[in-house]
């Protein structure tokens, strides 16, 4: 594979060794699984995010093995043992053309599995896969922090990751992570809510039956600034054609700050949600600001990185809200590892680790939630517009 700008060490030390293969038709990839002993791995299951979910009874999700895929469905492995994968269920849209994508492969009756990462190059081409006995990643979740603060712990997510991939995940309601991984070297990720997150490296080697990792969470900045007025718009680089506002400006008005990036997929899926809010409640008093962080420096850079999205995504349409740039002074977050620094004096200002993140500003200008974007926010915000 040629080298890509957007894949590091870690992430091209796990790239499939694809093979050209005549048979496989253009924009496909064939996939074939195999056990230790080279014998056809049958009713595996192929995407790129295995969630070993275990939510609390109050989420209405459902507990156990989720593979996620870009298309409709995960994909199964046939009595030969191969797959094979359109381009759809494999890349998503709107991301550069060398961005590597994840692939798990998980039987999950016989717990062995595989995983790697492929990039569109990969198309035309096949590759074996050796599935290996899963290693139990496991351990107990606290945050004394936390607690400190009156607040508590009750919503974990737990992602094994290499480099920027992310590979296998647990939320839980219960303070907890348990997950079957397959050898490699990874590093687990956990956080909760109002926690940053702790990190750990992991390495599992062949035939390691489990791991256990318990892990004190520490209290993040937003959790210390929830109820109090929310930080100001500052230390902005560029603006779009709305223009520059601060909070002050808009006491009077229900805010929802959108932290995101034209590179986060889940940022870039979200904004047609965010529109529809505008176009709702805009003229009944919410004011919603999206915050891009500083890898871009302009808004015509940042609107050349969207144009693919926009055409594909946001129907040709053009954000209809105010959009800032983070500004370009590495700026640490308090309380963080000074290690550490993550974007610009807005994303240390509200203590941003993860994308997206929206947070809603009542008319007092206190900061109130967290909430997600893609979601429906009715019942958050009408009755945040409906107080005097």
């Amino acid at each position: 594979m040629e080298k890509g700008v957007h894949i590091n060490a870690q992430e091209r030390a796990i790239l499939l060794d694809v093979k050209r293969d005549d048979k496989v038709a253009k924009g496909k990839i064939r996939l074939k699984a195999v056990d230790e002993s080279g014998q056809p791995v049958e009713g595996a299951l192929v995407g790129h995010l295995a969630c070993w979910n275990d939510p609390h009874p109050k989420w209405q999700q459902e507990k156990g093995l989720r593979i996620h895929s870009m298309g409709d469905t995960a994909k199964r492995t046939g009595k030969r043992g191969a797959v094979l994968l359109r381009h759809e269920d494999v890349f998503q849209r709107g991301l550069p053309k060398d961005f590597p994508t994840e692939l798990v492969v998980i039987h999950k009756e016989r717990k062995i599995g595989a995983m790697g990462a492929v990039v569109p190059a990969a198309a035309g081409r096949s590759a074996v896969l050796t599935l290996q006995p899963l290693t139990r990643v496991h351990g107990k979740l606290t945050s004394t922090s936390l607690a400190k603060l009156g607040r508590k712990l009750y919503s974990t997510s737990a992602g094994i990751h290499v480099g920027s991939l992310w590979l296998f995940s647990c939320g839980s309601g219960y303070r907890r992570y348990d997950m079957l991984v397959p050898p490699g070297k990874y590093l687990l990720g956990v956080d909760g809510n109002d926690t940053f997150h702790a990190w750990k490296k992991l390495t599992i080697k062949p035939g390691q039956r489990s791991i256990r990792t318990d892990l004190d969470l520490p209290a993040d900045r937003l959790a210390r600034l929830y109820g109090k007025r929310a930080p100001e718009l500052k230390g902005i680089q560029a603006w779009n054609k709305f223009g520059p506002v601060t909070l002050e400006e808009l006491r009077g008005k229900v805010v929802l700050l959108d932290f995101w990036g034209y590179w986060c997929g889940p940022c870039v899926y979200s904004i047609p949600n965010l529109m529809e809010l505008h176009d709702k409640y805009h003229d009944k008093g919410l004011e919603i600001i999206g915050i891009h962080d500083n890898s871009v420096k302009s808004m015509r850079q940042l609107s050349a990185k969207c144009r693919e999205v926009k055409k594909e995504l946001w129907g040709g349409r053009d954000i209809p809200f105010r959009v800032a740039i983070d500004g370009a002074t590495k700026t640490h977050i308090p309380g963080f590892p000074k290690r550490y620094v993550l974007g610009g004096p807005m994303v240390a200002s509200y203590g941003i680790t993860s994308y997206p993140t929206s947070l809603l500003i009542d008319q007092s200008g206190k900061l109130l939630k967290k909430v997600w974007p893609g979601a429906d926010l009715t019942e958050e915000i009408e009755p945040l517009l409906d107080r005097p």
